[in-house]
């Protein structure tokens, strides 16, 4: 029995560790290694039999040099330590991507009134829809101001001009949609000059057409 503190004599008021230690073998007469082997075990560090515990293999403490010791006891205290997540919340934020907003349409300086104006054109051909508004603002440039390619522009002014509604969120949609029939072609970015077929269908309006 082994008693460790710093008081003597008993005094004081810090606290006392006491070790008790029994060991009882079986040997042959003689057989000494046995007796160093048991001895030898009964004194291994706990460190090294929370280590065996753990599936991390040991040797005997004779056999174990002092880096060995200390890198058992860091493994303990990994080994207690919580997982590192590694996460990919960078990855996960990607923002959806943002379609582009139209273009507004803008008022330009052309002449309406000349003979023969886009008004007394318009009241011709009285189209009844968006489709065939522009198709008809296309021919009248063509036909009555030499401007083979019009752009969104063209046709806000002439709307504008004569009260067509403008409520359209993507004024430029309509042009592609004839260019998609082949009423107009495409001459350049935004740009849409009107075709002998879409000439032909402006030439239907005002002889019965109510489509």
């Amino acid at each position: 029995m082994a008693r460790s503190g710093n008081n003597k004599g008993g005094g004081g008021n810090g606290p006392s560790r006491v070790r008790f230690i029994m060991l009882e073998a079986d040997l042959a007469d003689g057989d000494f290694s046995q007796i160093t082997q048991a001895i030898t075990n009964a004194l291994r560090p706990t460190t090294i039999v929370q280590q065996r515990l753990l599936g991390v293999p040991v040797g005997t403490s004779s056999e174990m040099s002092d880096l060995e010791e200390e890198t058992l006891v860091d493994a303990e205290i990994d080994e207690a330590s919580p997982p590192v997540e590694i996460g990919t919340r960078a990855a996960n934020k990607s923002s959806p991507a943002r379609s582009k907003k139209p273009r507004s349409p803008l008022v330009i300086d052309v002449d309406l009134n000349s003979p023969l104006s886009f008004n007394e054109f318009a009241n011709q051909k009285s189209p009844k829809n968006d489709a065939k508004r522009y198709l008809t603002v296309a021919a009248w440039f063509k036909l009555h101001r030499s401007v083979d390619a019009i752009t969104q522009d063209h046709v806000y002014t002439c709307f504008r001009a004569v009260g067509w509604q403008t409520a359209i969120a993507d004024f430029d949609s309509p042009l592609r949609g004839l260019a998609k029939r082949q009423l107009v072609n495409r001459a350049g970015k935004g740009e849409y000059a009107i075709n002998h077929l879409g000439i032909a269908e402006v030439d239907k309006l005002g002889n019965g057409d109510t489509d």
